[in-house]
C-alpha cells in the first residue's frame, strides 16, 4: 500500500512540475523510466505510476534502462525528441541521471 501512495505522490509531483502547458488534440504523454524491470519492485512502481496516469488521462509508457546509464541517456533523448510531456524517473546513475534531467528540463 505504501508503494502505490509513494507512486501516487511521485506521480503527481511530476505531474504537477513536468507538464508541458501547450495545447494539443491527442492525450498529454508521460515516461515511467526505471533503472530496471529485473527487480519485481521496480515492475510493480513503473505498472503502478503509468496504471495511475492512465486514470489520470495521460498516455503512458514504461521504459526499462537496464541498470545502463548510456540506455538511460539514449530513453531521455527519445523521450525529448519524441515531445513527451513529463517524465517520471527512477534514476539509474546519479550523475548520469542529472545531467538527463537537465537535458529534459530545457
Amino acid at each position: 500500500m505504501k508503494i502505490k501512495h509513494l507512486s501516487l505522490v511521485l506521480l503527481t509531483l511530476v505531474l504537477v512540475f513536468g507538464c508541458s502547458s501547450k495545447e494539443k488534440s491527442e492525450k498529454p504523454k508521460i515516461a515511467v523510466v526505471v533503472s530496471t524491470l529485473n527487480n519485481p519492485w521496480f515492475v510493480m512502481l513503473a505498472e503502478s505510476a503509468a496504471e495511475n496516469a492512465e486514470k489520470l488521462g495521460y498516455e503512458a509508457k514504461i521504459f526499462d534502462s537496464q541498470n545502463n546509464p548510456a540506455i538511460e541517456s539514449d530513453n531521455f533523448e527519445n523521450l525529448i525528441s519524441s515531445g513527451y510531456d513529463a517524465i517520471l524517473l527512477n534514476p539509474t546513475d546519479s550523475d548520469g541521471s542529472i545531467s538527463n534531467i537537465l537535458k529534459a528540463k530545457t
